[in-house]
């Protein structure tokens, strides 16, 4: 029909379906006649209304040509001639029917451009394939191509000019053209075979042949069971087997019988006997028989369904992850209900290429046809065949249910390669897939739909079914399934949508389908009753149907208009995620724990998407991250967050936290692991099913349950454990489908965090399985699970969004000084790997990608308030300079101090870390101040503040200091605020190890490795400070005053002016503006604390008060440690954005800290961090100074006293929780219990600054109730100690020993509470001694064994003490033991002094040194008490010595740098007096020696003697050398020694001493030869007598031979015969290095708390004695001991007295080598250390000069240079420009008088005797004027006894310096 035809009866069809009558004339008869078929006459009969036979009649005429001419016949015929008037007469638009007919031209060209291209003319295309293809593709775009030829030879000859046309043999061709080769290509097709005709000819030729085919194509192709041989057989039986309990050594029968898959499926139970004969298996059953022959029926039976059994690969049985081939099966491993249920595709949507089926994964659907027509009718269709079968079974299958969808007027999507699974109330099929192509598919389909329907109903048909969709079916791990080569696996689906609209009242039959001979050419489809199955209808069924028609498509276009009207409301994704996470504001305000879930990623995810949309990973700041994805090949989130965010994670798997597991076979490796995760900064990122970096390949679901399951219930367990109650938030993260073992896990989780998680995935067909399952597992309801999962957000706004709402800032790019003086960038990943670091850039603040230059002037007030508020001094304080935070007086000197620091000038050979202090008070300003320095540095020195001290702060640093450095670079400056002092003396130790290391490696000299700005907060300023040290006070110069009040006037204009916070509020910076103005911190605390008035927030402060008050450190207290004490004070008061309330549904609670009240706001701040791990968030209070004030109000408001309030506080809920929060709660509150302030003095306080306040304000019994509630809640063994000082301060003996007692039993290797223990006894006998003092009066013998028992405990304690104190590897060496031992002994023997026997002086000292002497009260003691009291002197001689050696042999601890001040006294000031007293009991006091002595004791007497006129010691001798009376005293004892020295008791330590005060005695003499010879072989003979009778092995004897015998010229030529030879003195120098270390294992050069050892003696010039030289001699008076620098080596004084020696400096600069040459020329080489790694290489292996030091460890090297004469250099002079370093005075000289016995007692007897005249002088009635002012000076008298008993008794128990 033409055009303008078809326009005529298309504007009339109304008219001509109203007024042409079909069943009352011949109209139809005719139209038969003529151009109707009789299907065509059938259809239209089959109409029940005249309006509907007319309307098909009028669609069947628009598909004939002639049609319109016919139709004008039929109505003339019929008489419907005024009908054919209104028709002829009706106008048509030709113009509007040539614009058609071009956009028809053009649609045509594109096509033929598109399928075909040029040729020469012997290549041709069919005419009716042309034809095909037009067709074709204008169904695709759901139009009807209805033209004629002449329109495509037209579009033909107008693209292809050449192109001919021609006809032979009855086929057309057309020449010139060719079809491209890819014209049936897509972008993902993978078909290989391609022809170049589609004709249907060749068609039907292909598919006839595609059987033969196949069978080379199809290898693969899985066999059927009964073609299986026994091997495959037998793999395949396993399984089955194993799940029966059939024994699996019936499979080695089959193979050994040949039972291959033929005779499987044939074996019958007599069979089975005679394979399993009972007489060899008498144990296999009948039973057992029969369930073989049951499994292969049903494996038989399954094959017959479709089932197919691949043969099992061995290698793949053993991988966790099967390749699936084209015979694959679904899985059995696990029920239906396990498998993943997928989400079907959006219904009438086209797919995209996100859309993907898990393969063996179920859709369900229900099989009902419910009374909503719009909702989709599922149908599944799978069959395994050829693929080449595929489209035609498609095609065919397809169309019964297309034409019973749009006959029922429902939506329906039929899904090809789905195999339906039996159920009775749902539609459940399981995804298999089908291989296949796509266009042959969609050609194959539309041939399919032409062939079938009615030309008429063709159009509507086509514009209704849409186009077939292809989703790939992938494996677990989202990747393709690859089944053969010609393919991937598919689900084809064909969506069907009957519009009113486009269907209207037509029926739609089908013709000739199926086709049959008998059967009828057209029939009509329509769905059974209640199911989605096509059924042919009856001539019964069609009438009724033709009847009902209409009112099916009334009822769907209602239900679509219904649909339109009642559109779903879009829920705010946003704002759910808003109510669930942060309560409903845009930016979290709480302190919340964010955990997150990641689910296995999309394989085709690329880098750049999961650059741009997962940022938020880090930025939510998770506290764990646990991922289920392997991490293989470099792919995976991990290795975004780290690689390209440059992030920092702890690589964890489940078997970290899995006590079974072979990481946790070590001893306490899992609590040593959970450990570090509690105390590490790094965050955790735990890999929960496998990670193949390190070979722990994922596992699959049943496997996993074995073997991880625990692993991660444990690590659930253990982060429950850790974060606050209520405040953490599971996010799960579903990126793909692969999730099952996810899905598993949360179980676990959600038990455990039951309301607080949220599921984030971008649709529901991922998220529709995790939802369906958690239902059906009753893990969450159904309303629980709408509101919790958002669905439908894309990554790349949920990225946004969570950026937004935790207020992540931009990262601008850092630059940190190089010592060239250029800049270098500080990548982010450097960054954070320092962790330990807050780097401070050179570029801060000038570049910061958060703040726009028009918002700087806001941000500026913003940074101000809140500095002023109270808070840490931020870097952008200090980018607005002195506008923010004003420069404190010292400033200046501080900056100048650091500068000369870093470049060497104030600093020791000795140390390479350079130290500089700045002391303040609390609240000063201290830490500001500090942080001024690093920032006006920051551009010539790399400058960073240390946010906590751990193991790998020393490593940080060293990689700071290197980043991108040359060899020798500047050294970094470290700002350490108030920290521990062990973590700090620890972390110094480690600096200078590593710089002494660098020194050997390195050729360029290493002045200063770093240097520490270290911030002491004290409240107690010390009065002698080390040099470089500054101090802060509560004090303000008049300059800095009016800094403040100049900046007060400017705030209050500004306020006045343009609003803004109110300056009274700034109380921080009123405070000092008040010049710390006591009177105003209280009126400011009377006024804000007033207006408090909840009872929650008022506790809150309370106790917040409590612990800043008497906390030392001021440490901030975690906000969720107060969650049980502000449980109900959640949604009090919560308004978000005007009005909106916390009571919305959907909403999280708001946590309390959001809304309290603004005056305790404004007390109050929150600290970024709390702890090391650097999660918990904080409170604290502005300051200290607020703290104490805010404390004693509101203790005194309350009518409480201190101890009181600490009872309340530690009975309070908030110890009621246990977790992260808790932990640091806890160590806050047992600091506040036992840490000890530092005095001015450099002693610290007896007990901590709480318990000092109860003991002084309250009562020694309130304080101990604390401490006792403190250990019983916490169970801290130094809480223990604490209260053993608190009963030994009290004299509580017994309880004092008990608390002693457990805490040397809970930690028995710590050496601290020996010492502890100890002092129980010690100052119980020291309070008898002082008691009997008192009186003068003689002890009862019972009293005297006590106390002598007393001395025993306490001795044997402090014993324990020096074992422990050796194995303890901690920075400072604890040596109080061996001075507390003496101090006992001492006290001991001042006890004797009033026991019966021992009264008497002399008695006294006669038993203590004669062996027979017992005097009475010794009757009581055992023998071994005895002989333990007279050995007192050997022991006490052996301890001093130990003490005596370690203060002289090693220099002083380089690590008393890093503490903040000198003592005033320290136990070794006390040695002399120490000393001092015990030879008034062991030592002589005459020379002359009793004649009734024997010879041994002869000996005895003169070595005490000897000991108590030099010492036991070289030091001590040395000491005589500066005595006026020293020669004699050395004459003297050198008399005395030579007479042991020659009897038969001659001891080694007779000989050093011998040797010791000779050397002393004749230094510098000339002419002495004879005395230096006897000195050579009193050497030799000492060292042939080491070993035989010392306790401890003496350094002495091999310092004094190597000195004495070292090789020169002129002892040659003098003493030849008894120098000892070269090789002696090599061998002497190795077992001196050996005894070294042996005695001090501290100093060996792999230990990094090293002390050097000092040299005393130098080789000189001359002969002789003249030899040995001093080292303190080469200093002029005055000069300190230690110079600083190498200066010391170029003064004129020790070029004059110390020899040049010439030697060969060996490779790495640790050794020399020198060649002596013996009298009889001989060459010898001695080797020795050089005093310090030379690393200059250029002097390596070259002749140098040095001179020869004698050290305690040996001989060596020092000034080793290439100058035979160095030059001289005027040392350069020592200046500090440090605050007040005062100079250390004798604090001892407070004790003098109370030093010893003697003046003690003196002294008591004469307040004795005062007090007992005064007592006389009050009963007499007159006195004298002098007798009534001695009566008057009675009290003063009693206090001055007072006073020297207690400086008797800090003498005695050395409490001076604890």
């Amino acid at each position: 029909m033409d055009k303008p035809d078809r326009k005529r009866i298309q504007k009339n069809w109304s008219y001509l379906k109203e007024n042409i009558d079909v069943g009352g004339t011949v109209f139809l008869d005719k139209l038969f006649e003529s151009v109707f078929s009789q299907d065509d006459l059938e259809r239209v009969k089959a109409e029940c209304t005249t309006g509907d036979k007319v309307d098909r009649c009028l669609r069947i005429l628009y598909t004939k040509s002639a049609g319109y001419n016919e139709f004008c016949q039929a109505l003339k015929a019929s008489q419907h001639d005024f009908v054919l008037e209104t028709l002829q007469m009706t106008v048509i638009d030709l113009k509007e029917i040539e614009e058609e007919e071009q956009k028809i031209l053009s649609t045509l060209k594109e096509i033929l451009h598109e399928y075909y291209e040029r040729a020469d003319h012997t290549c041709f295309v069919m005419k009716e394939v042309i034809q095909d293809d037009v067709q074709y593709e204008f169904s695709q775009k759901q139009q009807l191509f209805e033209e004629s030829w002449d329109y495509i030879d037209k579009a033909l000859k107008e693209e292809f000019p050449d192109s001919l046309f021609k006809r032979k043999r009855r086929k057309e061709k057309i020449y010139g053209i060719k079809r491209k080769t890819d014209y049936t290509s897509e972008e993902d097709d993978s078909v290989t075979d391609r022809e170049n005709e589609d004709s249907p000819a060749r068609k039907m030729t292909s598919k006839n042949q595609t059987g033969n085919e196949s069978q080379g194509k199809m290898s693969t192709v899985t066999k059927p069971l009964k073609d299986k041989d026994v091997h495959a057989l037998c793999a395949i039986l396993k399984a089955r087997f194993l799940e029966k309990g059939i024994e699996q050594s019936i499979l080695e029968i089959f193979v050994k019988e040949d039972v291959n898959g033929e005779v499987f499926c044939t074996l019958s139970m007599e069979d089975m006997h005679y394979l399993f004969p009972k007489e060899r298996l008498p144990n296999f059953s009948f039973g057992q028989r029969k369930l073989i022959l049951n499994i292969r029926d049903e494996m038989v039976q399954a094959e017959k369904n479709g089932l197919l059994f691949p043969d099992n690969n061995p290698e793949e049985e053993q991988s966790d992850v099967k390749e699936i081939g084209p015979g694959a099966e679904y899985s059995t491993d696990y029920p239906v209900s396990d498998k993943f249920r997928e989400t079907f595709r959006k219904f009438g949507f086209a797919a995209i290429d996100r859309d993907k089926y898990l393969f063996d994964s179920i859709l369900t659907s229900e099989n009902q046809i419910t009374n909503s027509l719009l909702e989709t009718v599922h149908n599944f269709m799978y069959e395994e065949m050829d693929e080449n079968l595929i489209p035609d079974w498609i095609a065919k299958t397809s169309i019964p249910y297309i034409a019973s969808c749009l006959n029922e007027r429902v939506n329906g999507t039929i899904h090809f390669g789905v195999k339906v699974l039996p159920n009775e109330c749902t539609l459940k099929g399981n995804i298999i897939g089908l291989f296949a192509n796509k266009q042959k598919i969609k050609r194959r389909l539309f041939e399919a739909i032409r062939n079938a329907f009615f030309d008429d109903d063709f159009e509507i048909v086509s514009r209704c079914v849409q186009p077939p969709q292809f989703i790939r079916v992938v494996n677990s791990e989202s990747s393709d399934l690859e089944g053969c080569q010609s393919g991937k696996r598919f689900i084809v689906e064909i969506d069907i949508i009957p519009s009113s609209s486009l269907v209207e009242e037509i029926a739609f039959f089908v013709k000739n389908f199926p086709s049959s001979k008998e059967g009828p050419k057209r029939c009509l489809y329509r769905f059974q009753k209640g199911t989605a199955n096509p059924m042919i209808l009856t001539g019964e069924q069609e009438h009724s149907f033709m009847n009902a028609k209409s009112k099916i498509n009334q009822e769907r276009r209602n239900q679509e208009e219904n649909r339109i009207q009642s559109t779903a409301k879009t829920t705010d994704l946003r704002q759910q995620f808003l109510n669930l996470f942060s309560a409903g504001n845009e930016v979290l305000l709480e302190e919340i724990y964010p955990i997150l879930f990641l689910s296995s990623l999309e394989s085709d995810l690329g880098e750049e998407f999961i650059a741009e949309n997962f940022e938020f990973l880090n930025d939510i700041d998770p506290s764990v991250i646990f991922d289920f994805d392997s991490c293989s090949e470099g792919k995976g989130m991990f290795h975004f967050v780290e690689d390209d965010q440059e992030k920092i994670f702890k690589i964890l798997t489940t078997d970290t936290f899995d006590k079974n597991s072979e990481e946790n076979l070590g001893k306490d490796a899992l609590n040593n692991a959970l450990e570090d995760l509690r105390t590490s900064v790094i965050k955790p990122w735990v890999f929960c099913n496998g990670y193949q970096p390190i070979r722990k390949d994922p596992l699959k679901k049943l496997a996993w349950k074995q073997s991880r399951s625990n692993g991660f219930k444990e690590a659930i367990r253990f982060f429950y454990g850790e974060i606050p109650v209520d405040r953490a938030i599971i996010v799960f993260l579903l990126f793909s489908k692969n999730y099952d073992i996810m899905l598993d896990a949360a179980d676990e989780v959600l038990s455990k965090f039951p309301d607080q998680w949220i599921l984030l995935a971008t649709n529901e067909s991922i998220a529709n399985h995790w939802k369906q399952n958690l239902l059906d597992r009753e893990s969450v309801d159904k309303k629980t699970l709408d509101k919790r999962c958002i669905i439908g957000m894309p990554w790349k706004h949920v990225n946004e969004m969570i950026k937004k709402v935790m207020g992540t800032k931009a990262t601008s790019i850092s630059e940190i000084p190089t010592s060239n003086g250029a800049f270098c960038r500080l990548k982010e990943k450097t960054r954070n790997e320092l962790f330990d670091l807050d780097i401070l850039s050179a570029n801060e603040c000038d570049n910061d990608l958060n703040i726009a230059k028009d918002n700087i002037e806001q941000h500026r007030k913003n940074v101000e308030e809140a500095f002023f508020r109270g808070g840490l001094v931020q870097w952008w304080n200090l980018w607005f300079e002195e506008d923010h935070v004003l420069k404190r007086h010292m400033h200046k000197r501080l900056v100048d101090e650091i500068r000369n620091v870093c470049e060497g000038y104030e600093i020791d050979d000795d140390s390479k870390v350079g130290i500089v202090r700045l002391v303040h008070q609390p609240g000063a300003g201290g830490t500001t101040s500090a942080k001024q320095v690093l920032w006006e540095l920051r551009k010539k020195y790399r400058c960073a503040v240390a946010r906590r001290i751990t193991e790998q702060t020393c490593d940080q640093i060293e990689k700071f200091r290197y980043y991108e450095e040359s060899e020798n670079p500047k050294p970094p400056i470290i700002l350490i605020d108030n920290e521990d002092e062990e973590k700090l003396t620890n972390l110094f130790a480690r600096l200078e190890n590593r710089a002494r290391i660098l020194s050997r490696r390195s050729e360029a000299p290493c002045k200063v490795y770093c240097v520490f700005l270290l911030c002491f907060r004290r409240a107690n300023l010390p009065r002698n400070s080390l040099d470089h040290t500054f101090q802060l006070r509560h004090e303000l110069n008049q300059q800095e005053q009016k800094w403040f009040q100049r900046k007060n006037d400017h705030l209050q204009e500004q306020y006045k002016t343009k609003g803004g916070v109110n300056p009274m509020l700034l109380i921080s910076f009123n405070m000092l503006k008040e010049n710390f103005n006591k009177d105003y911190i209280k009126r400011a605390v009377q006024e804000f604390v007033n207006d408090i008035k909840n009872e929650q927030e008022q506790a809150l402060l309370c106790h917040l008060s409590l612990m800043n008050t008497f906390d030392l450190d001021f440490q901030s207290v975690p906000i969720s440690a107060f969650d049980p004490l502000m449980t109900n004070f959640k949604n009090i008061k919560y308004i978000a954005f005007g009005s909106v309330t916390q009571q919305r549904r959907g909403f999280r609670e708001t946590s309390w800290e959001v809304n309290l009240n603004s005056s305790l706001l404004v007390l109050v701040n929150r600290s970024a961090r709390v702890d090391c791990s650097s999660q918990l968030k904080g409170f604290c209070i502005i300051n200290q100074l607020f703290a104490s004030e805010i404390f004693t109000y509101i203790s005194s408001k309350k009518h409480m006293t201190t101890s009181e309030m600490m009872m309340q506080f530690l009975g309070s809920t908030v110890f009621k929780s246990y977790n992260r929060s808790y932990e640091a709660l806890k160590k806050i509150t047992k600091d506040i219990m036992k840490k000890r302030e530092l005095l001015s003095t450099g002693r610290k306080e007896y007990f901590s600054p709480l318990i000092m306040e109860v003991i002084n304000k309250e009562s020694v019994d309130n304080a101990a109730k604390i401490l006792e509630m403190g250990f019983e809640m916490f169970n801290d063994a130094m809480i223990a100690q604490q209260i053993a000082r608190l009963y030994m301060y009290a004299k509580n003996w017994d309880k004092a020993e008990n608390f002693a007692k457990i805490a040397t039993q809970m930690k028995p290797e710590n050496s601290y509470l020996w010492d502890t223990y100890g002092q129980v006894f010690k100052r119980q006998l020291t309070d008898m001694y002082l008691e009997t003092s008192k009186e003068s009066s003689e002890l009862q013998e019972k009293d005297a064994v006590e106390a002598i028992k007393l001395g025993f405990k306490a001795i044997q304690k402090f014993n324990q003490e020096q074992e422990k104190s050796e194995k303890e590897h901690g920075v400072k060496f604890n040596d109080a033991g061996y001075f507390a031992e003496m101090r006992t002994v001492l006290i001991l023997l001042e006890i004797l002094h009033f026991c019966p026997g021992t009264n008497v002086p002399r008695n006294l000292k006669r038993f203590l040194n004669d062996s027979h002497y017992i005097p009475t009260f010794c009757k009581n003691l055992s023998e071994e008490a005895i002989q333990r009291i007279k050995s007192f002197q050997f022991r006490t001689n052996t301890v001093m010595r130990i003490i005596e050696e370690q203060s002289s042999q090693l220099k002083s601890d380089i690590m008393n740098n890093a503490t903040v001040c000198k003592p005033d006294f320290t136990q070794r000031n006390s040695l002399a007096y120490l000393r001092e007293n015990l030879d008034n009991y062991f030592g002589e006091n005459s020379d002359n020696i009793p004649s009734s002595l024997n010879e041994q004791d002869r000996a005895e007497f003169i070595r005490r003697r000897v000991r108590r006129l030099v010492g036991n010691t070289l030091t001590t001798v040395l000491r005589l050398k500066s005595k006026e009376d020293g020669q004699s005293i050395l004459k003297n004892v050198e008399a005395l020694l030579f007479q042991n020295c020659k009897s038969a008791y001659c001891t080694v330590t007779d000989i050093i001493q011998l040797v010791s005060v000779s050397i002393v005695r004749n230094l510098y003499k000339e002419n002495a030869d004879d005395e230096y010879r006897g000195l050579l072989q009193w050497s030799k003979r000492a060292l042939e007598m080491t070993g035989k009778s010392e306790e401890r092995p003496s350094l002495e004897i091999y310092m004094f031979l190597v000195l004495l015998h070292w090789p020169t010229v002129r002892r040659y030529e003098k003493f030849a015969d008894d120098l000892c030879t070269v090789k002696q003195l090599q061998d002497v120098i190795k077992k001196w290095k050996s005894i070294f270390f042996q005695i001090y294992p501290r100093q060996r050069e792999d230990a990094f708390l090293h002390r050097g050892d000092t040299t005393f003696f130098f080789l000189g010039r001359g002969s002789a004695f003249s030899e040995i030289v001093y080292y303190e001699d080469l200093h002029e008076k005055g000069d300190s001991r230690y110079f600083r620098g190498d200066s010391v080596w170029r003064k004129q004084n020790v070029r004059d007295r110390l020899q040049r020696v010439q030697g060969i400096l060996k490779p790495q600069g640790l050794e020399v080598l020198i060649d002596i040459k013996s009298p009889r020329g001989n060459i010898e080489t001695l080797v020795i250390t050089t005093s310090l790694p030379v690393a200059q290489r250029h002097l390596w292996n070259k002749k140098v000069y040095f001179y020869v030091g004698f050290s305690w460890s040996g001989p060596k090297a020092f000034d080793v240079s290439l100058e035979e004469t160095p030059s001289l250099e005027t040392p350069r002079p020592i200046m500090s420009t440090g605050g007040s370093s005062v100079k250390v005075n004798s604090g001892l000289q407070k004790y003098r008088d109370v030093s010893n016995h003697e003046d003690y007692q003196k002294k008591m007897k004469e307040f004795k005797h005062l007090l007992k005249k005064i007592e006389q002088l009050k009963k007499m009635k007159s006195l004298t004027e002098r007798e009534r002012e001695l009566v008057m000076r009675e009290g003063k008298i009693i206090s001055e006894r007072e006073d020297l008993m207690k400086r008797r008794e800090e003498f005695l128990s050395g409490a001076f310096f604890t």
